[in-house]
């Protein structure tokens, strides 16, 4: 169904979070880019540059190629709703049992603009699944904590996907879980933003991101995005974070998590509008013990980069950094992150990278080179409960600390028709394999190095809500004793909004 009248609303909503939105983002639009997203759309070009020239005859058409499945505008007000699904089915073809893969996601999609400086979304997610057997081991273990008897110790249930949820099992060896994002978004004017909600953020311009990145379990936040100056912005998030560890003690049915206060600031200084120098702060704030749970330092609200990193470690971790882009030609993106732990220079984490776009007619392709590296102990506090992470996952860069990792990445599209490879080696060394988990049991130290392959050729029906079909070749071999490939084969559709990592 599509209601259309009169009226155009200067739209505060944001832009998707995930890698098909963003790589086109910084194609000659990164002038002006904080690298802090998601961004509204009143402030990005993206929707200019996914415009969708097919010519059409029917509604069903327009809807199916160009349109959210619902869309009622009038002069104050604009309201889109359009599904949400990811159904795929596939096989570990280098494995000799007959375990079937799938993906099983429904759900739906929400937003709404209310005159010319307030908006809304929301996605609603329901899902089921069965992983790989490399992707089932490592949200296995990021599992919750649940208290023994006597205070002997911990056990430890119930995975974690990664940009999802909590689950539950389903069938024995799959799992069951449904999640929310959202936010509200006011603009009072061209220089303020106040948004609040639940969903995905992430800095910077590369595939990965070793300040923040949306890896990890949003959080309820506070956000202001404030214009001081033609060449100064800032940028700042305040959250209630939680580290999956259930309490002893209780007076509801279920024992609550360990909260944790989470802050991040964020200052830029364009000197030109192709260049974006950035000042990063993130931090994890103590907020009580298993027991009981008190308010975060009153520091926690300072917005002034740095401070944090001057108290004391039982009451605050932090993760300071940088963050460079520089559009130096028409179709070239060059970027860097660098981050110290608590300003040591002990432990620290960098990235270099570059993007390449070029384009012919109807064909465009997009070509990336990244490197990244975190030392063994970057984002590890001194007590595990402040470990930079959020619902046992990490918060900056999927492994977490101790590797080094080459990302090679081409996608490119023509007439709908699109291919998308990613290569990745890691060479992990000095990695416990339960890092940044809130209660460490049973670590050992790891030395080796991982291969990932990813091939996909697929049909996008609809760039705006990145409706696909698809099929896809994943490879995954590490050198790890008795571990075993993967070679997975999968076909599917699904609308891409948010990214789900598994090339871990």
């Amino acid at each position: 169904m599509f209601i259309s009248l009169n009226g155009v609303l200067a739209q505060q909503n944001f832009v998707p979070i995930h890698h098909f939105y963003r790589d086109r983002y910084f194609h000659q639009s990164s002038e002006n880019s904080t690298g802090f997203f998601p961004v509204a759309e009143s402030k990005s070009p993206i929707w200019k540059k996914l415009r969708d020239s097919t010519v059409t005859y029917f509604d069903i058409e327009e809807i199916a190629y160009k349109k959210h499945l619902i869309e009622i505008k009038d002069t104050n007000c604009f309201l889109t709703v359009s599904p949400i699904f990811d159904l795929s089915l596939g096989r570990d073809i280098l494995l000799k049992d007959e375990r079937k893969l799938f993906q099983n996601t429904r759900g739906i999609f929400i937003e709404g603009d209310l005159k010319n400086n307030f908006s809304f979304g929301t996605s609603i997610f329901e899902n089921q699944s069965r992983l790989s057997t490399y992707e089932t081991a490592y949200v296995n273990s990021r599992g919750e904590f649940y208290p023994r008897p006597n205070n002997n110790g911990y056990t430890q249930d119930n995975a974690v996907i990664p940009g999802g949820a909590r689950t539950k099992e389903f069938k024995g060896d799959g799992f069951d879980y449904g999640h929310a994002v959202g936010y509200i978004n006011y603009a009072p004017n061209q220089k303020l933003q106040i948004s609040t909600g639940n969903n995905h953020h992430f800095i910077g311009a590369g595939y990965r991101s070793v300040l923040y990145s949306d890896n990890s379990i949003p959080s309820p936040y506070l956000r202001v995005d404030y214009q001081i100056h033609k060449k100064w912005h800032f940028q700042t998030i305040r959250s209630r974070g939680l580290n999956l560890i259930r309490k002893r003690r209780t007076t509801t049915v279920e024992a609550y998590y360990q909260p944790k206060g989470m802050s991040l600031n964020y200052l830029t200084f364009q000197p030109s509008s192709k260049i974006s120098i950035s000042l990063f702060e993130g931090t994890s704030w103590k907020m009580g013990d298993s027991l009981n749970t008190k308010p975060a330092n009153p520091l926690f609200w300072n917005p002034v980069p740095f401070v944090a990193s001057f108290l004391k470690d039982e009451v605050a971790f932090s993760v300071q950094g940088l963050n460079v882009q520089i559009q130096s030609f028409k179709d070239l993106v060059l970027y860097g992150q660098f981050a110290l732990q608590s300003l040591r220079f002990n432990e620290r984490a960098f990235q270099v990278g570059g993007r390449y776009y070029w384009t012919k007619g109807k064909l465009f392709t997009h070509h990336q080179l990244e490197f990244n590296h975190a030392s063994s102990g970057m984002y590890e506090a001194y007590t595990d409960w402040r470990n930079y992470s959020q619902y046992n996952l990490p918060l900056a860069h999927t492994q977490g600390n101790g590797f080094s990792e080459l990302v090679l990445r081409s996608n490119g599209e023509w007439n709908r028709l699109y291919y998308d490879i990613k290569y990745i080696h890691y060479w992990i060394r000095n990695q416990s394999n339960k890092h940044l988990l809130p209660i460490q049991t049973n670590e050992i130290f790891r030395d080796f190095n991982i291969n990932h392959f990813t091939f996909e050729l697929g049909y996008r029906l609809n760039k705006k809500m990145n409706v696909n079909f698809f099929g896809n070749f994943i490879y995954r071999k590490t050198n790890l004793e008795n571990a075993k490939a993967n070679g997975i084969v999968q076909i599917g559709m699904r609308t891409g909004i948010i990214n789900r990592a598994n090339d871990y």
